[in-house]
């Protein structure tokens, strides 16, 4: 089954590096000749569903400002890949990064057609060094993702196979959810199968078949005639992360 991004969804357009400061909110505090470098010494890239921005031990060359899209930040381990949050854009990957010179911590890729501003290490790093008002609000950015980090490997490491599930299928719903027909919850319009979930919820398929069919039984969750994954109460189920 095809995601409807991938089916549906038209082609996004290459931005123009003009559009750099309506996106990235450290430019609007920094001096103006600091926003016109880094305009100048950027480029609008795109990406097709799948493509990979980011991959994990990969040199940090570049922070990608998103305009447009929806990426999904993972870990890839022996046989799983955990799904750590998704981003909508406007976003920044790779700062972090960037300024340490530390390879790229996690991969991220595209999971609908993405659109953003490249803009290179070694400009961020000049006109952080450069302009005082510009790094502290760098800093401000990262600390924000940072915190939503740490809460995110914290569940990765202490939940059980359905707690962590039920986050990741949130996490969908909140992108990709659509009501359902007759206001019965939340379809979740890209293609999740049980093999999908898990490997991006880290968990063997046994566990996920078992996890899944819990909520089911539970009422919380059920199969679209399309195939769709859908949430018949997300508040219940965000509930289930508070027991």
């Amino acid at each position: 089954m095809e995601s409807e991004s991938a089916a549906a969804r038209p082609q996004v357009q290459r931005p123009s590096p003009s559009a750099l400061p309506a996106l990235w909110e450290p430019l609007q505090a920094c001096a103006a000749p600091t926003r016109e470098r880094l305009v100048a010494a950027a480029q609008g890239v795109t990406l097709a569903a799948g493509d990979l921005l980011v991959e994990a031990g990969g040199a940090p060359e570049r922070v990608v400002v998103l305009s447009e899209g929806v990426l999904r930040v993972f870990h890839v381990g022996a046989e799983s890949q955990f799904t750590v949050k998704l981003l909508r854009a406007p976003n920044a990957v790779g700062l972090v990064e960037v300024l340490t010179g530390n390879p790229y911590a996690g991969s991220v890729e595209a999971l609908v057609p993405t659109a953003g501003i490249v803009v290179p290490a070694r400009a961020v790093r000049e006109e952080v060094e450069r302009d005082d008002a510009f790094a502290r609000a760098v800093l401000r950015d990262i600390a924000a993702k940072f915190e939503g980090t740490i809460r995110s490997t914290r569940h990765l490491g202490f939940d059980d196979a359905e707690t962590r599930l039920v986050r990741v299928l949130l996490e969908y719903a909140e992108h990709f959810g659509r009501p359902a027909t007759g206001g019965g919850g939340l379809v979740v319009r890209h293609a999740l199968s049980l093999e999908r979930l898990s490997r991006e919820v880290g968990v063997t398929r046994r566990s996920i078949d078992r996890a899944v069919a819990d909520l089911t039984r539970a009422g919380l969750v059920e199969r679209s005639d399309k195939g769709w994954l859908v949430l018949k109460d997300p508040a219940a189920l965000r509930s289930r992360l508070d027991r």
